[in-house]
């Protein structure tokens, strides 16, 4: 089975490092970049189409929230989002923005394991359906 496609977007290198790092021992996840910004966000999503995103929500430029609003018109496949942050403020507007889940810095192990679980099944039974 291929590997699900990854891609985070956040300004904070050592978050997004610990995400890498973690991502890279589940060989059902591809992580296939990283942007530091909201523009080389867009513009990763966009070459890479990926099954999830984990979106930082507090950037320089532009929210994690305005970034999705922003691209959701030209998402035509299934895209997971995972907001990321440090802040849980911003959780009812991330269900409010269909996000598949919340992960807040910095994560416990058991966290990500969960979620990426999660995600997993989803994803699964997306792409089993997809195929009948």
């Amino acid at each position: 089975m291929c590997a699900y496609k990854v891609i985070v977007v956040d300004d904070d290198e050592m978050a997004a490092e610990a995400l890498a790092f973690e991502l890279e021992k589940k060989p059902e996840f591809s992580l296939d970049g990283i942007a530091r910004n909201a523009r080389q966000g867009k513009k990763l999503i966009a070459a890479v189409r990926p099954d999830l995103l984990f979106l930082d929500v507090e950037m320089p430029e532009m929210t994690g929230m305005e970034l999705l609003r922003d691209i959701r018109d030209s998402i035509i496949w299934n895209m997971k989002v995972v907001f990321y942050t440090a802040y849980d403020k911003y959780m009812i507007e991330a269900i409010r923005e269909s996000a598949f889940d919340y992960l807040l810095k910095p994560f416990s192990k058991d966290d990500i394991e969960e979620m990426l679980g999660k995600v997993k099944g989803k994803l699964d039974k997306e792409r089993k359906k997809a195929q009948v």
